[in-house]
């Protein structure tokens, strides 16, 4: 990569850093407060009554879910909104007659949805370690599956950032899709033991699988390395689809 390219993309990286930490109190502080609510309700008082799951406590079991929740809706809205917010302003405009080409532009996004998502999951695990003691067991594990997770739902936000037209557009996925698909992943049950039907039904929830590698980094450890190379090929994927609707300058004003 040479040097100019760098600076682009450190400088668009930049902006995403600052953007978050200038406004903390709504990227980072809101997620914490609610996972520690969830922890305190379900890991501490309700946990004391259901007993042991998979080897952990009840607490121990919900955490690695609220990772996820936590991480996965930060690392969506960060670039889903920094880009509407951007064409809204006419700011992004000014980015696409630059001369950087749309792919460093969409990898400086996507690692401001990392970097957020990064810092959402290590403040939520922190929360649990200090309310319901569950501490990550295998952190290479845990590492790659956030930085992949949150690359994966920070591209996604980017294409939906570069479709949406309103407001109403950002925030319908991840209401209306994205929280009911992380709440029935088994954030707070185990999918083996509900029903045969039910149980082929949730295995078709790809969040699923998410929850459940960010699990096995607090016991096992045994993740497949399939997992991974299906959430490269998917982040390519839809990185690709991002950088051909940059290109074609589709959707990059606000009508």
């Amino acid at each position: 990569m040479n040097r100019p390219i760098f600076i682009a993309i450190y400088t668009l990286l930049c902006k995403e850093c600052h953007r978050v930490l200038r406004l903390w109190t709504q990227t980072l502080l809101p997620p914490v407060i609610t996972m520690t609510l969830y922890f305190f309700i379900f890991g501490r008082v309700l946990g004391q009554y259901i007993g042991d799951l998979h080897g952990l406590t009840y607490g121990g079991f919900i955490a690695p879910g609220l990772v996820m929740l936590g991480m996965l809706s930060n690392a969506y809205m960060n670039s889903s909104s920094s880009v509407f917010i951007d064409k809204f302003q006419g700011s992004f405009q000014e980015v696409l007659v630059s001369p950087i080409p749309a792919p460093y532009v969409v990898i400086a996004i996507v690692l401001g949805s990392i970097m957020r998502g990064m810092m959402v999951a290590v403040a939520i695990a922190a929360v649990g370690w200090l309310c319901v003691g569950a501490v990550v067991q295998h952190y290479w594990i845990a590492l790659s599956v956030v930085f992949l997770s949150s690359a994966l739902f920070g591209v996604l936000g980017l294409l939906n950032g570069l479709y949406a037209n309103h407001f109403d557009d950002i925030n319908f996925i991840p209401s209306l899709v994205l929280s009911p698909l992380i709440f029935l992943g088994g954030v707070f049950y185990p999918v083996s033991r509900l029903p045969d039907f039910w149980q082929a039904v949730s295995y078709y929830n790809p969040l699923v699988y998410l929850i459940q590698s960010m699990r096995l980094s607090y016991t096992s450890g045994a993740v497949s390395a399939v997992f991974f190379l299906t959430l490269i090929l998917m982040i390519l994927l839809i990185g690709l689809l991002c950088s051909i609707r940059i290109n074609r300058r589709v959707g990059v004003s606000v009508r």
